[in-house]
């Protein structure tokens, strides 16, 4: 677990005006998913999971610094 989201510092963060996504999350995962929701999953944006690592479904994209 690590104490804070990496999301802002990755550079294939995306935040748009209704939407927030990443390149590794680029699809809605819930089938409810409305635009004003997040499409990536709660435990990586929460800062709960360490994205450095493999995620399902994350395309094979984890977590790079912004540099």
């Amino acid at each position: 677990m690590i104490a804070e989201c990496q999301c802002l510092t990755c550079r294939h963060f995306v935040m748009g005006e209704t939407t927030i996504t990443c390149k590794a999350f680029d699809k809605p995962i819930q089938q409810d998913w409305t635009p004003m929701m997040c499409a990536i999953p709660y435990d990586i944006i929460s800062g709960q999971f360490d994205h450095t690592n493999p995620y399902p479904n994350d395309n094979g994209i984890q977590y790079e610094k912004i540099r």
